[in-house]
């Protein structure tokens, strides 16, 4: 059983996290004019179903594609 430090620990690392995701998603909606709102829905559900049926492979695939299809929109957008 982990002791309550590490337990703390890892709230602080994941509240971190979610607040960084959570800006980033807002200058992602910022800089596409929200453009990619439903790939991301459904790129982030093929993830989490992946990784639910443990499929490394199949999560790092969709995360990967999930990746490339943004970084093309974020680079031909005008900011």
């Amino acid at each position: 059983m982990p002791n309550k430090t590490s337990i703390y620990g890892r709230h602080i690392v994941q509240k971190s996290l979610a607040s960084s995701q959570s800006q980033r998603v807002l200058l992602n909606v910022e800089t596409t004019g929200n453009r990619l709102h439903n790939e991301t829905i459904e790129s982030h559900r093929e993830i989490a179903q992946a990784i639910a049926a443990h499929d490394p492979l199949r999560a790092q695939d969709a995360m990967y594609l999930h990746l490339v299809y943004n970084r093309k929109v974020i680079s031909t957008s005008t900011i």
